[in-house]
């Protein structure tokens, strides 16, 4: 069989299963309807991490197609790039001594295997130094943007690992109050309490607090306010309680976007 054919054949095959992943499922990847700036994967808002780039890899009959995934699932990204077509290239026709008919490829590894083209919006260790420096970024930012909507109460950030809460690793900070003190018949508010119900609610349900994926269960409100994004290993949490709905969801959206810069 020729390279064209082998290219020919391959490319069918990858967007074959492609194509009949997509449909087998009934929650294909698209944007977050809430945050357009994620998308949305079996419910939670993700990001899709992946390397840089690579050339010639996938329809490239030398290429090691097992190892390049092995190597991207190993570096905690979750996404690649599928080129489908049967164009063959000489080495100098883009001028960087890369072609699609490269033999042998001698190694498989992706630009952000190594860390340094990784385009990860919200990775991060889960304790520590890491986790240290993220947290509190984002909740510097959380508390720059309720000052921007002139509110106050409590910010929380958290970060677990995996699909199923065990354990996290939590930062808060109080912005100007942290509860509304009873008066008359109103009972008062605790701030910091609500600010965890939403990211306890959030652990258990992957979606954004108030989502409606359940009803609320003891000690939840179900009130919005708290965002959740996939993580490489795990989830990023953030929650704000102490205005209108939608502006404590503005606010705990400014401290994943924060997340994000850091691991820029």
């Amino acid at each position: 069989m020729s390279f064209i054919q082998s290219a020919k054949a391959l490319a069918s095959l990858c967007m074959l299963a492609a194509l009949t992943q997509a449909a087998g499922s009934e929650d294909p990847i698209r944007l977050h309807p809430d945050y357009p700036r994620y998308f949305q994967w079996q419910g939670p808002a993700t990001v899709l991490v992946a390397s840089g780039e690579h050339s010639s890899s996938l329809i490239n009959p030398d290429f090691d197609s097992h190892k390049y995934l092995a190597t991207l699932q190993a570096s905690g990204l979750n996404h690649t790039r599928l080129f489908l077509g049967d164009n063959a290239e000489g080495a100098d026709s883009f001028g960087t001594g890369l072609a699609l008919r490269v033999s042998p490829v001698d190694a498989a590894q992706p630009r952000g295997a190594a860390g340094s083209q990784a385009d990860s919006a919200v990775a991060g260790p889960p304790a520590g130094p890491g986790f240290d420096k993220s947290a509190d970024t984002a909740l510097a930012a959380m508390r720059k943007r309720a000052g921007e909507l002139g509110i106050g109460g409590v910010a929380v950030v958290a970060w677990f690992e995996g699909d199923k809460i065990q354990s996290w690793s939590s930062k808060m900070v109080v912005v100007g109050r942290h509860k509304d003190e009873p008066a008359g018949d109103n009972k008062g508010a605790n701030l910091l309490a609500i600010a965890y119900s939403k990211a306890s609610e959030m652990a258990d349900t992957l979606q954004a607090s108030g989502s409606k994926a359940r009803p609320p269960m003891t000690g939840e409100f179900g009130w919005p306010g708290g965002v959740i994004v996939r993580g490489t290993t795990g989830y990023w949490i953030a929650a704000f309680s102490g205005g209108k709905s939608e502006d404590d969801v503005a606010v705990s959206q400014a401290g994943l976007a924060a997340i994000r810069q850091v691991a820029e």
